[in-house]
């Protein structure tokens, strides 16, 4: 089995956007591990617009499995389909909201959540209680932007995120895990803006969580082969 990791991306995104998206994961993987993925074609994009992204997901999850991939990532802290395409595939796949919400669950008692639009933080916490990890959120906030609009208003973007997690840093919350994969490229920047301030607070980076449970699951799906 190939080292090989897989980023399911539900969007068609324009050719850099694709690559970037690809590389914030690349940026915190092994040495010895590969990262690929791609994003919907014009295609399937117009698939998922009328019947969901399930489909057009299954079939690059497939396509990449062909190429060796060895276990998925799924690019979007709402874990779309997410059981469904554990189904569907025969490789595991990583949810970016399960792994970053139960990891955050065990590092600290109680953590909060800055997610990008409003609309989506009834989800998480949805998906909070499904996890099992509800009783250790404490508050789900948005900076109130659209996600495809924060990497062109990053300075914006981080403004908001700063001002959620000042408010949060005065409350029992230990931590803020951003609940959008487009702010967490902002973590190091939000983090120092904290610590500038004097202020404990953690920030968790949910790519950065996603990427080290893919190969944590590669590395025990592998040790798993060596002893059969």
């Amino acid at each position: 089995m190939r080292s090989t990791i897989n980023i399911l991306i539900a969007v068609s995104l324009p050719s850099w956007w694709e690559e970037m998206a690809i590389r914030r994961y690349r940026a915190f993987a092994a040495p010895d591990v590969e990262v690929m993925g791609a994003a919907f074609t014009a295609q399937q994009q117009a698939c998922a617009s009328t019947s969901g992204p399930l489909m057009p997901l299954v079939e690059m999850g497939k396509r990449a499995e062909c190429a060796g991939a060895a276990v998925h990532i799924l690019d979007c802290f709402g874990d779309p389909q997410l059981e469904e395409l554990r189904g569907r595939l025969q490789q595991p796949v990583v949810g970016v909201g399960q792994s970053a919400m139960m990891a955050a669950s065990v590092w600290f008692s109680r953590f909060a959540v800055i997610t990008s639009e409003r609309a989506t933080r009834d989800e998480i916490t949805s998906h909070a209680d499904r996890y099992g990890v509800l009783s250790h959120l404490t508050d789900c906030r948005a900076i109130e932007m659209a996600a495809a609009d924060i990497p062109d208003a990053r300075e914006e973007a981080l403004r908001r995120t700063v001002l959620h997690a000042r408010e949060l840093s005065g409350t029992e919350c230990e931590a803020v895990l951003l609940g959008c994969t487009e702010l967490a490229m902002l973590a190091p920047f939000l983090e120092q803006a904290l610590r500038h301030e004097g202020r404990q607070m953690s920030v968790v980076n949910p790519i950065a969580v996603a990427q080290k449970w893919a190969e944590m699951t590669l590395s025990g799906r592998l040790h798993r082969l060596h002893l059969t």
